[in-house]
């Protein structure tokens, strides 16, 4: 079980600024109709879709260069996913003795069991829906996965198959509704590397100030 806290920790600190803003970037994007794609979406959603895909790297995939913030946002994306594993596998533990106290989110016993509980409680109801947009989003980021993906599920290749990705990886498919549930589940995941950040540098200084 060490393994599995050590993995999501240092994961968390090491993509967690990334993940920060592919979620907060992504959230965004699912208020313009157009995802930022194309004039009419405006400025501030072609900027957040740059963040959202690139990191503002000017080698993005039209350009030339190393594309390192392409290769970044995949390496934070997948990294997301093992995150979000072994956060459920962690969870579960707790879970396990007592369901409902490990879904609780209050704020009476203070502030650092409220934000341990923001996190972690929070994170498993939004798991689902950030799990399904990681996995689609990797599409995007390795021509091999996008292939391996459209196989698995039997989507076609091409562009009508990743239509129906970009349809799940943003909410789409369900209109207003679920975009509006993939807006709310990508903007709280934006918060879950600052609760996480706090969280381990609190315990760090709690542990340093026992010496």
């Amino acid at each position: 079980m060490k393994w599995i806290k050590d993995l999501h920790r240092w994961l968390g600190l090491l993509f967690g600024a990334i993940l920060f803003l592919v979620c907060f970037s992504g959230a965004m994007l699912a208020l313009d109709p157009n995802h930022g794609h194309g004039e009419e979406s405006g400025e501030f959603f072609r900027f957040m879709f740059r963040l959202h895909r690139w990191l503002l790297d000017p080698a993005n995939p039209k350009g030339e260069g190393l594309k390192i913030g392409k290769n970044l946002v995949g390496l934070a994306t997948g990294s997301f996913v093992v995150i979000i594993a072994t956060g459920i596998a962690m969870w579960w533990q707790r879970a396990r003795r007592n369901l409902k106290r490990s879904l609780m989110i209050t704020r009476k016993y203070g502030r650092f069991p409220f934000l341990m509980q923001l996190h972690v409680a929070g994170g498993m109801y939004v798991a689902l829906f950030v799990a399904t947009m990681a996995l689609t989003g990797l599409c995007w980021s390795y021509g091999w996965y996008r292939d391996g993906f459209l196989e698995l599920f039997g989507l076609e290749a091409g562009k009508a198959g990743m239509s129906v990705v970009k349809e799940i990886h943003t909410g789409g498919f369900g209109h207003a509704a679920t975009t509006a549930i993939w807006f709310l589940a990508s903007l709280f995941a934006s918060t879950l590397p600052i609760t996480g950040y706090y969280l381990y540098f609190h315990r760090r200084k709690g542990l340093h100030s026992k010496k």
